[in-house]
């Protein structure tokens, strides 16, 4: 592996999870009738959104990563699962944690970690892409 395919791989990841969630996302809040309309916009918005969200768990994946790596090598697997985890986890903790303390609903924070940890899958297999270097997925 290379510090450049690594790089690319990053580049990739911060951009795969955001799209994979806007995506979705559109899918069950647009009409089918005015997808083809709204989806572009509804795009830019995700990304604008999505892009810095991604970046900011980049730091946990990153450290994730560097760890891991260290003691097996990089998989399709163990990178979707890895992303899946740095995805779903972090900000519905967050959200769980301030609900406690505030004694609100708890509700909608499942379904939150499972979209979350949907993008965060999907951005650990574009790194995956990227950093496995020539090696055939195993």
């Amino acid at each position: 592996m290379t510090k450049r395919r690594e790089g690319l791989g990053v580049f990739a990841a911060l951009f795969a999870g955001p799209l994979v969630l806007a995506l979705k996302t559109a899918a069950d809040a647009i009409p089918s009738e005015r997808l083809a309309v709204q989806l572009p916009n509804w795009m830019v918005l995700s990304m604008l959104i999505g892009v810095p969200v991604a970046f900011a768990h980049l730091f946990i994946g990153i450290g994730v990563y560097w760890q891991l790596v260290q003691r097996w090598r990089l998989r399709w697997w163990s990178a979707a699962l890895g992303g899946a985890l740095v995805g779903g986890i972090p900000i519905p903790a967050l959200f769980f944690g301030v609900a406690i303390i505030q004694g609100s609903s708890t509700d909608g924070i499942g379904g939150m970690a499972l979209n979350l940890g949907l993008a965060g899958l999907a951005s650990g297999l574009a790194f995956w892409l990227f950093a496995r270097g020539d090696e055939a997925p195993a």
